[in-house]
């Protein structure tokens, strides 16, 4: 009888001892699962975090891109300055073109070489300069037509490229290097066909 009672406490301590072991197995388990979820949680929130950081470095090197004189991208272009200045004081090479086509469009206005008024007087009128390369001329006696006057991109000579009593034609302006700010006086604006828009606008439509 006591032998049966010993055997019995034996058993239900090995049963006990199993079922605690049991436990602490799963209770092993769930720590495991719960230190792998948190693990990968960082992993996946830094990586996330470095992408966010990555585009604004992309968006802060693209609002703040250095440009130079020689750089004729469509966007350094566009942001380049113009000043005004006296007709005298452009290029040699500017200057000679704009009195030829005083020859071929306004030869009354041309004497001795000199770009005269209804009068016969010598002016040396104000122009719109962008030394990246283009400028706006008053084209005729009473300077009532702008002439717009570009270097060619490919083989650096300066060239006549339209004129106007109202807009530049946008395929004129986006063709060329004429910045924003060379257009001023006429509020930055362009033709697209009969229409006036913005430079911004038109900017946009054809390079964005």
């Amino acid at each position: 009888m006591l032998t049966e009672k010993k055997e019995e406490h034996a058993m239900k301590a090995i049963r006990e001892s199993q079922t605690g072991f049991v436990g602490m197995h799963a209770l092993l388990a769930v720590v495991v699962v719960v230190l792998i979820a948190t693990v990968g949680w960082f992993v996946w929130n830094n990586k996330e975090d470095s992408k966010d950081d990555s585009r604004q470095d992309t968006t802060k090197t693209e609002t703040t891109h250095n440009c130079t004189d020689s750089d004729i991208s469509q966007y350094c272009i566009e942001r380049a300055p113009a000043e005004k200045t006296k007709f005298s004081k452009l290029p040699a090479e500017l200057q000679t073109v704009v009195k030829a086509t005083y020859t071929q469009q306004a030869p009354e206005c041309l004497k001795n070489d000199q770009i005269v008024d209804f009068k016969g007087n010598a002016v040396d009128g104000d122009v719109q300069y962008a030394p990246i390369g283009s400028a706006v001329v008053a084209i005729g006696c009473d300077g009532a037509s702008a002439g717009l006057f570009a270097k060619d991109l490919k083989t650096g000579k300066w060239k006549f490229v339209e004129k106007t009593q109202l807009s530049f034609t946008c395929d004129a302006v986006f063709s060329n290097p004429v910045p924003k700010a060379l257009l001023s006086f006429h509020d930055s604006e362009c033709l697209n066909g009969d229409k006036i828009q913005k430079y911004d606008d038109a900017s946009a439509e054809r390079f964005m």
